[in-house]
């Protein structure tokens, strides 16, 4: 799957995997079911991307990455337990 990215997320954490793509930067942002952005933030290595959602209440968020080669976006589940 040459230009697809991997987007997953476990448990209160959102993941993007980079280790297969030649990204020079990436924005990822992570929305609310409201459309609004809970996260924002650049990311410019060949690795998995990590962030942390603790200021969520268990439900989908919706991850979109967009780099050079275009647009990925992926609706995953957030289980916070606090």
């Amino acid at each position: 799957n040459e230009g697809k990215l991997a987007i997953w997320s476990n448990s209160n954490r959102v993941y993007v995997d980079f280790s297969k793509q030649k990204v020079n930067e990436a924005t990822i942002d992570i929305y609310n079911v409201l459309g609004q952005k809970v996260s924002s933030e650049k990311w410019g290595k060949s690795s998995v991307y990590s962030r942390e959602l603790n200021n969520l209440d268990a439900g989908y968020v919706i991850v979109s990455v967009k780099t050079d080669l275009g647009v990925s976006t992926k609706k995953v589940f957030i289980s916070n337990t606090r």
